[in-house]
């Protein structure tokens, strides 16, 4: 947990590493969404990339990606008048260049959703003998980090890395991991 002095450079400290992660695939920049009232109890934010659409990012498969990891900002109890971001959620999908979804990590707790816990979508756009009902299957994943989904599209999806120091950046730049 990196726990900073006031609401806002708490949630600021996590948008820059959300941001240096994602400079290892895109020159996008992410924004806040959801207000920027970080003190407010129970208050749910989202970072998101520009107008929320997909971009396009190099390599021979011609992908695109979205993302959508959601956040509170929380008061810490061991350290007295500290703050720190709690991951409540996420949303991470890779596109073919049809935009047909390849694969989707997912992660969105709330009492009106039928999947609770994170999990892993198969789309029309992986085309591996695709049935419909595969789209609508939950595989459970665990969660998973942004760190994790950036080494995957480098690594195993040949996305061709926006940095050469991209592992360090990855290495650098640890993630805050909710609670179990």
């Amino acid at each position: 947990m990196i726990a900073e002095k006031t609401p806002y450079a708490a949630a600021t400290e996590y948008q820059r590493r959300i941001q240096r992660l994602l400079s290892c695939i895109s020159r996008s920049v992410v924004k806040v969404a959801g207000g920027h009232n970080y003190s407010a109890p129970r208050s749910s934010h989202h970072l998101e990339l520009p107008d929320g659409q997909p971009v396009a990012l190099a390599g021979a498969h011609k992908l695109m990606f979205n993302m959508e990891p959601h956040f509170r900002v929380r008061r810490t109890e061991s350290q007295a008048g500290l703050h720190y971001v709690e991951i409540v959620g996420y949303r991470y999908i890779v596109y073919d260049s049809g935009q047909r979804e390849v694969l989707a990590y997912h992660w969105h707790p709330g009492p009106r959703e039928f999947v609770q816990t994170p999990h892993f979508h198969l789309g029309s756009g992986a085309r591996v003998g695709f049935d419909p009902l595969v789209s609508k299957t939950h595989l459970p994943t665990g969660y998973v980090t942004f760190g994790e989904i950036i080494r995957v599209l480098i690594r195993d999806l040949s996305v061709q890395p926006s940095r050469s120091d991209w592992e360090d950046v990855l290495r650098r730049n640890v993630e805050p991991v909710p609670a179990q």
